[in-house]
């Protein structure tokens, strides 16, 4: 499971340049097929999802690939890092509407003996209201790249600008939560944090 997750996590990676190479010399069959893969066999990896929604976003994938297909619209591989950042914000704001959030979530999975008071759930509110605007904004430039700009641009974009900004944003957030947790968490006399 851990080396599929691995491949599958390198593979859309990799996905904008594959796609900027090959858009004009490979059957849109084998294109759209390989993207088809690549989102099931990363789906398979997510354990945070139940049977239900992990039939629900193959069903969606499925219809997505079969219409692309079908319709011989080989551009539409290119909306790919749209409909990620589509799925995650929309993730996001459902956990927002159904707490508790996406963050929060997360957090609780990694660190499941830490304990979260009132400000630790605030907090990770927040911080998942920022991703959700971080992915409209992500996806709208996405889009324009993908319907508007040149497969050039959408492959920079999408195979590294956009990286980079979410690096930025991980890098920021963590800055600021080392910040946070000596302000609101001091250290006890034993060495431990209040909270």
């Amino acid at each position: 499971m851990r080396e599929l997750q691995l491949l599958a996590s390198a593979g859309f990676i990799a996905y904008p340049f594959v796609v900027y190479l090959l858009l004009e010399r490979m059957p849109a069959l084998l294109l759209i097929g390989v993207l088809g893969i690549l989102i099931a066999a990363r789906l398979a990896t997510m354990r945070q999802l139940n049977r239900r929604q992990r039939r629900f976003a193959l069903t969606g994938v499925g219809t997505f690939c079969a219409v692309a297909w079908a319709g011989s619209e080989l551009h539409l591989v290119k909306l790919y890092p749209v409909l990620v950042s589509v799925t995650g914000a929309a993730y996001g704001a459902w956990t927002l509407a159904r707490p508790p959030s996406a963050v929060e979530r997360i957090a609780r999975a990694a660190s499941p003996q830490e304990p979260f008071d009132q400000r630790k759930i605030v907090y990770t509110r927040r911080v998942t209201w920022v991703w959700v605007c971080f992915l409209i904004a992500n996806g709208t430039v996405a889009a324009y790249s993908a319907v508007a700009a040149s497969t050039g641009f959408w492959a920079l974009y999408n195979g590294f600008i956009s990286y980079l900004l979410i690096g930025a944003l991980f890098g920021g957030e963590h800055l600021f939560r080392c910040w946070y947790r000596r302000r609101h968490y001091p250290t006890t006399p034993q060495g431990r944090r209040s909270g």
